[in-house]
């Protein structure tokens, strides 16, 4: 990039050129030369170097003007401090600092050329740079030589160092282990610009970790034209063990009364080890070492240390860390009293209950070992001081005079003792009753019937009831309780149930026996039922509905049409399509049963005669009539349905006989020939309460000779 500074006058304007231009870069305490280059003219009168770190830049430093003979002088140089050279034939000035201190950083050089006579028409040319002075990395500051801390907060460390550019700090971990981290992500950076460079203090906040242990920790700087690495800090991270002090007792057992016991209490790793201390009374030996604390203790136990709890305690730096682990004594010694043995609920006990016997004896540890002789749910219900075991006994006649025992025993194998307990039990039947019918199969309606309700066994026997009515007889013996009844039966008893229900002391047993009743009885007379009503009408499709009240067994339906059988076991007829042939039919339902049967009756309907209404059918005698001219004829037109019908003649709709009942006669009178080809229609006409008017006609034609 170039600097120009410009001074017109007129047309004689010039121009001058710096190097190097800004940034011109210059190491701290090295040499840095610049060249002022300007247009080569006959008229160039000097060149002069300002520096801005010498008073601001006003004085000149270094002058260059043309002597007599056309070259280049130099005067007004402290050489101490600068260097110059000139070749005016080529148009360049060069100055060059012998020492780039740090003052020039941002500071500018420039130089002015005069093209004159040194008059107000001289031209005057300026160039300008600006100094960038780099500042090599030389040292990092660290504000700790060691770190002490613990893994259960964070500690800071800084690292200060100054440099141009400014620099970029790194923080590097390397672990015990030999693990490098960078952990630059904790810290926080701040820049500070000063005449020495640029000023950048990282400040790490970080929580270290056990495996940091007799790791170090330094800072590397880079500013792209140096590095540099901070000495190392050595850090001494306080962590607890990762686990709790542990306990070994030693017998490794319960302890008998009178016995010695050792108690080791120990924990590892941790820096540093721990300190451990007992609560307990006895003769303590601390054998600590290597990464293993341990501290034991060595005394008698006795009956009343059962139970006592002795306390080991860890102390560590890491504040936190404060363990405190326990162990309970446990001495055995065995109880002082017998076994005593008694029943829940007392006195008799009854089948289909349970009895509860508890045996129970106290002091003693650990409580005594309580086990039976008998079969039931066991239940261990003891305390610390008292052992106490329940059986369950479902009571059944089995129980009857069992001896139940209960052995109690003890670690110690001195201590043994037996309690004995006799049941006495009140039991009902093993069985449920049963019931039968004296004659087995089907009653007969208006026949008396025997049931029989038994159960054998129980003390004392079962006592029985029947909940139908009846005549009732005991008949039980010494063994097996009986309980008859007698009764009448109707169709109504048909599916009775009758319940005999026996009962015992024992209120569990209630069993019930049920005997279900099966009552032979006939079905009612059937009566017809039309669907629809009569009359009917050629062509429909109609039911009969034999309607009878069921019997028992199952009833059997016949019909029967003009005494001949149509359908069997059919409670409804279906007749369809109707024609005028099924009209006047005669249908009678018969219905019976095995009841009925066996008493040779046979139950019959009412009789039904078919209604079945159709259109009047004409029949005229004669089709066509053929007559000679003069003579007399006759015309019988017959008709035939249902409902009856009337019947006229009609002549061109005149009606020409009078209405008679399914037959009318024409007679027609010395016919002329003027008749030749005449019609005559027969109508008859039919009247249905049901279906309307039914009407039917025939027509024929009278041929004259």
């Amino acid at each position: 990039m170039f600097s120009f500074f410009h001074t017109f006058n007129s047309s004689r304007a010039q121009q001058a050129a710096m190097y190097p231009l800004t940034p011109a870069y210059a190491d701290l305490h090295q040499q840095l030369t610049f060249i002022c280059k300007i247009s080569v003219r006959n008229d160039w009168r000097s060149t002069s170097f300002h520096d801005e770190t010498n008073n601001g830049g006003a004085p000149s430093v270094g002058l260059f003007f043309n002597a007599t003979n056309g070259s280049c002088n130099i005067s007004s140089v402290s050489f101490s401090k600068y260097n110059a050279s000139c070749d005016s034939t080529k148009g360049e000035y060069n100055l060059t600092i012998l020492d780039v201190d740090e003052q020039y950083h941002d500071a500018f050089i420039r130089c002015k050329a005069q093209y004159g006579v040194g008059n107000s028409n001289d031209v005057f040319a300026y160039g300008n740079t600006t100094i960038y002075v780099r500042v090599h990395l030389t040292e990092i500051l660290l504000s700790n030589t060691t770190i002490t801390s613990d893994v259960t907060r964070e500690t800071s460390i800084e690292c200060k160092v100054t440099s141009r550019p400014a620099a970029s700090i790194t923080l590097i971990k390397v672990n015990s282990e030999g693990t490098v981290q960078d952990i630059s992500s904790s810290s926080t950076e701040t820049l500070t610009s000063g005449i020495t460079g640029e000023i950048v203090t990282s400040v790490l906040n970080f929580r270290f970790t056990a495996k940091d242990n007799g790791g170090l920790i330094y800072c590397h700087a880079d500013n792209s034209i140096s590095t540099i690495n901070s000495s190392f800090v050595t850090l001494r991270i306080y962590y607890p063990p990762s686990d709790d002090p542990t306990i070994q007792q030693t017998p490794n057992r319960p302890i008998i009364s009178g016995e010695k016991v050792v108690l080791t209490c120990s924990v590892s790793g941790g820096f540093p080890l721990p300190v451990l201390s007992w609560n307990c009374s006895g003769n303590n030996t601390n054998n600590t070492s290597g990464k293993t604390a341990f501290y034991t203790i060595l005394f008698m136990a006795l009956k009343q240390d059962n139970g006592k709890t002795c306390t080991c305690s860890a102390a560590h730096p890491v504040a936190e860390y404060r363990p405190q682990m326990h162990i309970t004594l446990n001495v055995y010694f065995p109880p002082d009293k017998l076994p005593v043995l008694m029943q829940i609920p007392e006195g008799p006990v009854y089948t289909g209950s349970s009895v509860l016997l508890v045996c129970s004896v106290n002091g003693g540890n650990p409580v005594a070992t309580l086990t039976w002789n008998c079969t039931g749910v066991i239940k261990i219900n003891s305390s610390e001081t008292t052992a106490i075991s329940s059986i369950e006994i479902p009571v059944t006649n089995l129980n009857y005079g069992m001896a139940c025992s209960c052995l109690a025993s003890h670690i110690i194998d001195t201590y043994k003792h037996t309690a004995h307990h006799l049941l006495d039990v009140i039991f009902p039947p093993d069985v449920n009753p049963t019931v039968r019918q004296a004659t087995p199969g089907p009653i007969d309606t208006g026949t008396a019937v025997t049931l029989i309700c038994s159960v054998p066994g129980g003390n004392p026997l079962a006592t029985l009831t029947w909940d139908c009515q009846g005549i009732t007889s005991n008949t039980s013996t010494e063994t097996e309780a009986v309980l008859e009844i007698e009764f009448t039966v109707d169709k109504n008893y048909n599916g009775r149930i009758c319940s005999c229900t026996a009962t015992h002391p024992i209120v569990n047993y209630r069993p019930t026996s049920q005997i279900s009743l099966v009552v032979y009885f006939p079905p009612s007379k059937p009566n017809l039922e039309l669907k629809p009503e009569m009359p009917w009408f050629v062509g429909n499709i109609t039911e009969i509905e034999c309607v009878s009240e069921p019997g028992n067994p199952e009833s059997i339906f016949e019909w029967t049409s003009d005494n001949m059988a149509v359908d069997v076991n059919m409670s409804a007829l279906i007749i369809g399509p109707l024609t005028k042939y099924n009209n006047g039919k005669v249908i009678i339902c018969t219905v019976q049963n095995e009841y009925t049967k066996r008493r040779g009756s046979i139950l019959k309907s009412n009789v039904v005669h078919i209604n079945v209404e159709y259109f009047p059918e004409i029949s005229i005698d004669t089709l066509p009539l053929f007559v000679n001219e003069g003579d007399n004829v006759s015309i019988t037109c017959n008709a035939f349905g249902n409902p009856v019908p009337i019947v006229t003649w009609f002549q061109q709709d005149q009606n020409i006989t009078e209405r008679q009942i399914n037959q009318s006669i024409l007679h027609l009178f010395d016919v002329g020939r003027l008749l030749n080809e005449e019609l005559y229609t027969c109508k008859a006409f039919a009247t249905s309460t049901t279906y309307g008017s039914l009407v039917a006609e025939n027509t024929t034609e009278l041929i004259v000779f």
